[in-house]
């Protein structure tokens, strides 16, 4: 009886809280045009600001985030965090709950555009966390995508590349191919700023199968300017000018700067001054400042090599000056991103005095609470959202449990227990005899099956030993074991090496792999060297850390992916379920 005056209790406590948003078909077209016209989402959502001081508040909210949403669309820096901070207090204390990683997103973009790195990458954190499962998958490829630029920015190469391949991931699971043609690129990049040519190369020319075949010509331009810079910078000269060309023939106003430079560039390399001279002058008319800059100072190198000492000093001396201004801008920004990490760290400090000191006013609240039923049906709640927390972790260990299960089956174990079982029916058969033909014929049925499920047992093992062997006679697999003997540590040529044969061998385990939780790339590549059956200490020479790092690291993500009471066996044939 008390159970269900508590049960009802919560229903109506549930439904009374409960609201049904619905939003004017108006914003619902602005939301519509902020990806293919941002220009006219702004003007849309300006021409009904007035009406919007009459709605509900929810309804204002929307349009104010969409507004945010217009601007960033439509690339107007973000110069103010007043409000997209207001309106993520809102959607944290009882807003639309469906806006909330939304809100936290715009509001990691606001912070990069204000220059603070450490607060934009904690506001896209929290949009991740805000949207789990596969739902958003658009927004959280872009999340993973700013992520991988700052991380960038912040010369933070390896860890911005895991960002980035995951913002492929969703891309390629969206089947988005413009997307993925820009994650690629970001990835092809990132190796070239790794100088890991033969990946950027990898990457670049995958991007270019994609981009072709979609048939978006500015699309496929971005990227073959990029290999044929590539080619440029490893004196493939040909090459260069062959991906080049294209590029040229359809140029924008936004890649002007970047295609003449690659031109320039791979021009000067060769000694051909006379389109040098032509594709610098238009630099120094129409370029951007990095690119007058190395325009001024090749024509000041060419000049030099001419004998034109006058023209080479004037020209070195506009470089000068140009470098000076750019340097000032650098050195700003370089100030800007000091204090942005200073203000940080101070901002959290003072977070954790605020916490304290409203823990202690809390206590003291508490002790002036009245009301039994309420206190009730709170710890009720609390115990209904454990309770559905911990079902939602059991379900995902159950999840996990039926791949090892599939690894269980091919035991010799289970086939000589079939055996066993068909030797059983054999004896049965001959009692039987003729005395009792339907007896006979189940019993016949029954050993079809188990002979069925002893030779997939055997098909199954036969395929297993087939990939592992294939992984052990690989060169990387090879090349892993004379670094072992040698106390050498894997190279990013190697880790990518490793990828590759394990994108080819097993072509779902880095997809399932990320989708367990975010890895650092510690644990990634620890992970990888498991799957090639390589022991832990031998994982520690290969990585550079100790033994113990590396058992810390299988703890942390044992307890993380299969919860407090799984062990590490547990999560070893995870990672070989995979």
């Amino acid at each position: 009886m008390k159970k269900s005056i508590l049960n009802l209790a919560f229903l109506l406590i549930t439904f009374g809280c409960q609201r049904h948003y619905q939003y004017p078909l108006v914003l619902q077209e602005a939301d519509s045009l902020c990806v293919v016209q941002p220009d006219s989402a702004i003007s849309l959502l300006k021409s009904i600001s007035t009406e919007m001081q009459q709605a509900p508040a929810y309804v204002q909210k929307r349009h104010q985030l969409l507004t945010i949403k217009a601007n960033d669309k439509a690339y107007i820096t973000h110069t103010s965090d007043s409000l997209i901070l207001s309106l993520v207090d809102y959607y944290e204390h009882g807003g639309d709950p469906a806006f909330l990683g939304e809100a936290y997103y715009y509001a990691g973009s606001t912070y990069r555009d204000l220059g603070d790195a450490p607060r934009a990458l904690e506001y896209y954190q929290k949009a991740l966390d805000a949207m789990p499962g596969d739902e958003n998958l658009k927004v959280k490829s872009k999340v993973y995508a700013q992520m991988g630029d700052l991380l960038s920015y912040q010369d933070l190469t390896g860890e911005a590349l895991l960002k980035y391949k995951q913002s492929y991931y969703y891309e390629k699971t969206r089947n988005d191919t413009a997307g993925m043609v820009y994650s690629l690129r970001d990835i092809g990049y990132t190796y070239r700023r790794l100088d890991n040519i033969d990946s950027a190369f990898y990457y670049y020319k995958k991007a270019e199968s994609i981009s072709s075949s979609f048939g978006d010509i500015a699309l496929s331009n971005l990227i073959t300017s990029q290999i044929a810079a590539l080619y440029s910078e490893i004196g493939m000269y040909d090459s260069a000018k062959y991906y080049l060309q294209p590029s040229l023939e359809h140029l924008s106003r936004t890649n002007f700067s970047s295609i003449y430079s690659i031109a320039s560039n791979l021009y000067y390399r060769i000694g051909q001054y006379d389109s040098v001279h032509y594709y610098d002058s238009e630099l120094l008319k129409y370029g951007n400042q990095q690119a007058k800059l190395y325009a001024y100072y090749k024509q000041a190198r060419i000049a030099s090599l001419e004998n034109k000492y006058e023209d080479a000093i004037s020209l070195m001396t506009d470089f000068f000056l140009l470098n000076d201004s750019i340097q000032k801008t650098v050195d700003a920004e370089t100030l800007s991103r000091m204090n942005a990490l200073y203000n940080y760290q101070l901002r959290e400090r003072e977070n954790a005095k605020l916490e304290l000191e409203n823990e202690k006013y809390k206590k003291m609240e508490i002790v002036f609470v009245a009301g039994i039923l309420i206190m009730l049906l709170l710890v009720f709640i609390s115990v209904n959202i454990v309770r559905r927390k911990q079902l939602k972790n059991k379900l995902h260990i159950q999840q996990l449990k039926a791949n090892w299960e599939m690894l269980r089956k091919v035991s010799e174990e289970e086939k000589r227990k079939n055996i066993r079982e068909i030797e059983s029916l054999n004896a049965r058969l001959a009692e039987l005899g003729e005395t009792s033909s339907f007896q006979k014929v189940l019993a016949e049925n029954q050993q079809t099956e188990l002979a069925e499920a002893i030779r997939q047992i055997d098909i199954n093992r036969e395929q297993n030993a087939h990939k592992l062997q294939i992984l052990f006679s690989s060169e990387i697999y090879r090349t892993l074991q004379i670094k072992i003997a040698n106390d050498k540590h894997l190279s990013d040529k190697d880790v990518y090496a490793i990828e590759e044969l394990l994108d080819k061998v097993f072509p779902s385990f880095i997809p399932q792999l990320l989708q367990q939780g975010k890895l650092n790339r510690q644990d990634y590549i620890m992970c990888l060297l498991m799957k090639f059956k390589i022991p832990y200490i031998n994982i520690a020479t290969l990585t550079s850390h100790q033994r113990n790092a590396i058992t810390n690291a299988r703890t942390k993500l044992r307890k993380r992916f299969l919860g407090e009471n799984s062990t590490l066996e547990d999560f070893d044939n995870l990672i070989s379920s995979l």
